[in-house]
């Protein structure tokens, strides 16, 4: 065997190998495709380890029947089924809006009243010279409206039956 000095023996240390002891060179080369053999069937069964711990790292409640909490900080965008049309956002050239218009007499007035000046002088005890009037519209809230329905009961003399 070559004594191993250095990681690589150079060309000529492997000629003159070769040429002293064509036995041991033997040797050498069979050792070495015998690693090389192992070698290759050691990288073979990581890539495929590698292979397979990329699909499960890959995996996701979205893809797979974990549960939505394991997907930890990590959450898949969440996908559109809208196709873009090309529009801008708003109303459109050309529509004409519907607006609901003020009402002569509301419901309810809320008077705001104007407690300091944008100087910041005291005007709480100042009557109002004019005022602005905005309308807000809400829905009413939903209430339950309860039909009891009463089902008359009679019975025939001579039957007896109800």
């Amino acid at each position: 065997m070559i004594p191993m000095t250095t990681p690589h023996p150079d060309k000529d240390a492997l000629v003159a190998l070769v040429r002293s002891d064509p036995e041991q060179s033997v040797e050498l080369f069979l050792e070495l495709l015998s690693l090389l053999a192992t070698s290759e069937t050691e990288i073979r069964s990581l890539k495929e380890e590698i292979k397979e711990l990329k699909a499960r790292l890959n995996k996701n409640s979205q893809n797979s029947s974990r549960p939505p909490s394991s997907d930890g900080y990590r959450k898949p965008a969440p996908k559109s089924l809208r196709t873009p049309s090309g529009k801008k956002t708003g109303g459109q050239p050309g529509h004409d809006g519907d607006t609901l218009l003020a009402v002569p007499v509301p419901d309810r007035i809320v008077e705001i009243p104007v407690l300091s000046c944008s100087c910041g002088a005291d005007l709480s005890g100042i009557t109002a010279s004019e005022y602005e009037a905005r309308q807000v519209f809400d829905l009413p809230e939903p209430r339950l409206d309860v039909t009891e329905y009463l089902s008359a009961k009679c019975a025939a003399r001579p039957a007896g039956r109800v």
